[in-house]
């Protein structure tokens, strides 16, 4: 878990309140703090019972909270009306395809936009649980420019061109990676399939779904068809 660059609300909140350590859901949980599962009071097991529960009550109103946020954040963008909120969408995904309701265990934010909600609710210890390399500096720039990049390649703007320059020259790999993954992800999202792995193919597909949409591509056919190559072969 610790190496996932997104999270869902469940596993945020399992990971905040320490339980991901030995639970891998709250559903998990809850099946063992079912009441034929109660010790008595004076067993040696009560404490642990009650510390449980309480940690389990946390959890779930955290992941409440943050499913919250996660759905804010995805109509906001989805209205075009600009960030949301301080999270990320890493990805998305509907419960049904005939409706609009959103999957909680498909939806997931990335770490550091998580982090960077984590800071702003509880503090530098608790965004460090998410993303230990966390820095309260870099809030304003990693989140706000991940969101527009993802916004302004949907709409085809003139921006989102500029920021895949800026990947060749002004920001490290990490970041990089992080923008090549993004254009995956909304890649795969335009096409009513998904990516083939046919990278030019899916770059035609892709441009030709912006030009029906009445957008201006933001970048040639090739050089899309390269990043959903590198995306494609990141580890």
């Amino acid at each position: 878990m610790k190496w996932k660059i997104a999270l869902t609300a469940e596993q945020a909140a399992l990971q905040i309140t320490g339980l991901l350590e030995n639970y891998s859901s709250l559903v998990e949980i809850d099946k063992i703090l079912e009441p034929d599962n109660e010790p008595y009071p004076d067993s040696k097991h009560w404490q642990g019972w009650q510390d449980l529960k309480s940690d389990f009550n946390e959890a779930v109103d955290l992941a409440s909270t943050l499913w919250d946020e996660i759905t804010h954040a995805w109509r906001r963008q989805e209205c075009g009306e600009g960030r949301g909120s301080i999270l990320v969408l890493d990805s998305w995904y509907y419960s049904d395809e005939c409706c609009d309701s959103l999957s909680k265990k498909g939806c997931k934010v990335t770490r550091e936009s998580l982090a960077a909600w984590a800071y702003e609710m509880d503090g530098l210890d608790t965004a460090k649980m998410i993303y230990p390399n966390f820095d309260p500096k870099n809030i304003a720039t990693s989140t706000e420019t991940d969101f527009f990049l993802q916004n302004d390649f949907l709409n085809g703007s003139s921006r989102a061109k500029d920021s895949l320059k800026n990947t060749d020259s002004t920001i490290g790999s990490k970041s990089r990676n992080s923008y090549l993954r993004t254009i995956q992800v909304l890649a795969d999202a335009l096409l009513s399939n998904g990516l083939t792995n046919n990278d030019s193919g899916d770059a035609r597909l892709i441009l030709n779904k912006l030009a029906q949409k009445g957008k201006e591509a933001p970048l040639k056919e090739r050089a899309l068809a390269n990043y959903l190559k590198e995306a494609r072969e990141l580890p």
